[in-house]
């Protein structure tokens, strides 16, 4: 058995077999391309088609979906925001080149086009105690888990 279902949960043996028989890839690339709709949308990046390029990468259109499914930077922070972030960022600092007017990002590596991901999902963090600049995935929101 490669599916399960017991009462309301389903279980999956291995993946691999949804992803290569089930259509799961082409979901994925068909979510990826609204992702890559709503960054052109943002009109943050000069050119999305350097993205659209990369959609058969499947590892690149997981992380396209959840970077711009649900970003709390794309439409939220102004870009002129996140481009001065990305300009001071000890880590961003250098691996971006800009539009003629420094309004847009140009994504013409695949250096820069992993941390533009990364920077749609906040992952770029830093310590209030420390001052160390961190790449956290897992981010728990403290104010809800400390909500009554």
């Amino acid at each position: 058995f490669e599916f399960m279902r017991i009462d309301d949960e389903y279980f999956i043996v291995d993946i691999n077999t949804l992803e290569r028989f089930f259509g799961f890839h082409d979901a994925v690339r068909n979510i990826a391309t609204q992702g890559i709709t709503n960054i052109d949308r943002a009109q943050l990046v000069v050119d999305t088609e350097v993205l659209t390029a990369r959609l058969d990468d499947i590892s690149f259109s997981r992380k396209l979906v959840r970077a711009a499914k649900a970003s709390p930077v794309l439409g939220v922070i102004p870009n002129s925001q996140v481009i001065a972030f990305i300009n001071t960022h000890p880590t961003l600092r250098g691996k971006f080149r800009l539009s003629d007017d420094g309004s847009q990002l140009k994504l013409d590596t695949k250096v820069s086009q992993d941390l533009f991901l990364k920077i749609l999902n906040d992952d770029f963090l830093q310590s209030e105690l420390t001052k160390r600049y961190y790449a956290s995935l897992a981010k728990d929101n403290l104010e809800e888990a400390m909500a009554p």
